[in-house]
């Protein structure tokens, strides 16, 4: 049983970009954060830097793509709000190796996590994370354990068996409680915005408000009335722009620029590697 929901909920699509895809953003984190890892050794990341920008957007993806479908939303978190942004790759999705589960997928956004703070040592009250759909999962799970600047949650789920009970009922009790959001949510100190469409039929928005009414920090929660789950968030101003901006005060500056090791570029390079000039990449 657990195999098939493991199946359900991670798809793996086919790959839609290659090593060479994203040659300027596409980065290789190393299991051991260590430089000299070989390629599948690694997890791939797209990593966008913004001039002067104050905070780092940590983004986690949804179940039905991977980095290259993501590459243009992750663009206009960008340039929109003037961050720098980091989204990593799942296990089995994309280039990266491996199969993705629950604890494989949680594992992954762990060191992409720890990656930002001490590799690329930027604070983690610089650090805002954000999940969409599956992505909320271990987006909560980080947010409960560490001291972020914030947290965005985009068509949130309570758990991933009260996901399958819309579906299949009292069946879903039968399944492993993965991700449970719904408990995870009250431990987060970090300002939390909840942004859940009204036509969302693939997570209903009951999820997204309910996990509002639990979370005890600063908050805001978001319905839009013409929202699907899987809309284009920059269609419309109220959908992320203005609550983004209005409810974190973005954007932000700092004196403080990112700078990305030359080895995370080349999977399996030694240390030293000087910081990325990242105009300058072909």
């Amino acid at each position: 049983m657990s195999a098939v929901v493991t199946r359900l909920l991670f798809p793996q699509p086919k790959p839609s970009y290659g090593p060479d895809t994203f040659r300027r953003h596409l980065i290789y984190i190393p299991t051991t954060l260590s430089p000299g890892s070989p390629q599948d050794a690694c997890v791939p990341a797209l990593c966008l830097p913004f001039p002067s920008a104050r905070f780092l957007v940590y983004f986690l993806h949804g179940n039905a793509e991977d980095l290259g479908r993501c590459y243009q939303f992750c663009l206009g978190l960008r340039d929109q709000f003037q961050v720098h942004v980091l989204a990593i790759e799942y296990p089995g999705y994309g280039i990266c190796a491996g199969s993705a589960t629950p604890q494989s997928v949680s594992e992954t956004a762990a060191l992409g996590y720890q990656f930002v703070t001490r590799v690329l040592g930027w604070a983690p009250s610089a650090v805002k994370i954000m999940g969409r759909s599956i992505g909320s999962g271990p987006a909560v799970e980080l947010a409960a354990e560490h001291p972020v600047a914030g947290l965005v949650l985009i068509a949130p789920f309570l758990t991933i068996r009260e996901v399958f009970r819309e579906s299949v009922g009292l069946l879903a009790e039968l399944l492993p409680e993965y991700y449970p959001n719904r408990d995870r949510i009250q431990a987060v100190a970090a300002p939390t915005l909840i942004v859940h469409g009204q036509q969302d039929t693939l997570i209903p928005p009951h999820h997204g408000a309910e996990l509002y009414a639990l979370c005890r920090c600063r908050k805001l929660l978001v319905t839009p009335q013409e929202m699907q789950h899987n809309t284009n968030l920059f269609l419309k101003r109220e959908f992320l722009v203005a609550p983004m901006v209005q409810f974190f005060a973005l954007p932000d500056h700092s004196f403080e620029e990112l700078v990305v090791p030359g080895w995370c570029f080349k999977p399996g390079a030694e240390a030293p590697g000087g910081p990325v000039d990242f105009a300058r990449l072909p």
